[in-house]
């Protein structure tokens, strides 16, 4: 788990440029094209019992399936939107099948000897369905959802609130977050934030790409440990393999 600092940058670098959603969706093909490669390669291996027509036909099928499957979390974050130091969260999750899952925030992170409950900080969480789908969302407990028919899930949303001056919420006089393990929301400052204060994920999938898009006011520019990250004047989009990682 690594944090992410944005600030107002004192100067600029000649090698920033504007990251367009093109580019961002450009992330996401990447990963389309090496499962599709794949699936050319398992279908070679059935050139000698079907006839061209039918290895047409399969290579075809198996694009198709793997084209509509997206096995990715694709985070969007706003940073010129904040309430009342709350952040807005939004997320296109991986596509399942299942007609059950549970989306979960960490209760306790490597680092950090204390249970804090992260999920705590988290409010107004929704999930819109495919084609106007409705999507039952059931709080389990402070930090897990369960989600149905989860097949069905084309987006989730919520907003987060800061863990740095916050003693309102519940339990949070008795748990206050040490600060190198929160968060810090001021508009038109700073945003500083670990990466498992704002970012959650469904049970048993941890093993996923997570890329996570920042919109953020001109002039801002991040510091983090992540390595895979392209910079934008007034977006930055940042890509990881496995929770564990983020």
């Amino acid at each position: 788990m690594l944090k992410i600092l944005y600030n107002a940058s004192v100067t600029s670098s000649n090698d920033d440029r504007s990251v367009s959603r093109n580019e961002f969706t450009a992330v996401r093909s990447r990963y389309d094209l090496q499962r599709g490669s794949k699936s050319l390669e398992l279908t070679k291996h059935f050139q000698n019992n079907f006839s061209m027509k039918k290895l047409f036909i399969s290579i075809f099928s198996f694009a198709c399936l793997l084209s509509s499957a997206d096995e990715d979390y694709h985070y969007f974050v706003n940073l010129n939107k904040v309430t009342n130091d709350k952040i807005s969260v939004e997320l296109t999750p991986p596509d399942v099948s299942q007609n059950e899952i549970e989306f979960s925030f960490p209760a306790m992170v490597p680092g950090t000897y204390e249970v804090y409950d992260f999920g705590r900080f988290v409010s107004n969480f929704k999930a819109t369905g495919k084609n106007g789908a409705t999507i039952s969302v059931k709080k389990v407990n402070v930090n897990t959802y369960k989600l149905s028919p989860a097949a069905q899930i084309e987006k989730i949303s919520y907003e987060v609130d800061d863990t740095f001056d916050k003693n309102d919420l519940p339990d949070t006089k008795k748990k206050i977050v040490f600060e190198p393990g929160g968060s810090n929301f001021e508009a038109e400052k700073i945003f500083s934030f670990n990466t498992f204060c704002l970012f959650g994920y469904y049970k048993n999938m941890l093993d996923r790409n997570f890329i996570l898009e920042f919109e953020k006011p001109k002039g801002f520019y991040p510091s983090t440990g992540l390595s895979d990250i392209k910079l934008g004047e007034t977006k930055d989009v940042i890509s990881v393999f496995d929770y564990h990682n983020l």
